[in-house]
């Protein structure tokens, strides 16, 4: 599936993102990037992680 087709279902099923807004093509692609790196132990921390 598409990141644009993965977005289209997960706002059909009215599935909000974790900040409760839709999900566009991007923030999919971003997630399942972001899922791969976590899978392949190459994730970064994230800025709002690294806080102090």
């Amino acid at each position: 599936m598409t990141p644009k087709a993965i977005a289209k279902e997960l706002n059909g099923r009215e599935i909000m993102t974790p900040r409760g807004g839709r999900w566009y093509p991007s923030s999919v692609a971003n997630l399942l990037r972001r899922l791969e790196e976590l899978s392949l132990g190459t994730l970064e921390p994230s800025r709002r992680d690294r806080r102090a």
